[in-house]
């Protein structure tokens, strides 16, 4: 039986695309970190964090989007949340955090 791991990372010209989907919970919060660290070592213009298929995320892995969404931000980079799920959504809202992000409800992936 094969895993998948709800966190992956491409390149899309000068923009990063992080996918994160599924269930964030205690097992991959490091795997989240991890490919968030990655990504901002690599200084793209820009940072894509799709989470449309983003099921649930515990505090600790909100808590590294919230700390990597910052640190990428101070590096000057341009982090967007694309197609943030429901669930993700109204999570954000309930915490006040929603208008300190930029949300951008119509990206969508590259066609391949």
């Amino acid at each position: 039986m094969t895993i998948e791991r709800p966190v992956s990372a491409y390149d899309a010209g000068s923009t990063r695309v992080i996918v994160v989907s599924g269930e964030i919970d205690v097992l991959y919060v490091d795997v989240l970190r991890d490919v968030f660290d990655e990504a901002i070592q690599r200084a793209p213009a820009e940072l894509v964090v799709d989470l449309a298929d983003l099921a649930f995320i515990e505090s600790m892995g909100l808590g590294v989007l919230i700390t990597s969404y910052r640190r990428a931000e101070r590096s000057g980079i341009t982090v967007r949340l694309a197609r943030p799920s429901p669930f993700v959504r109204k999570l954000l809202q309930g915490m006040g955090m929603l208008p300190h992000f930029r949300v951008d409800e119509d990206w969508r992936p590259a066609s391949g």
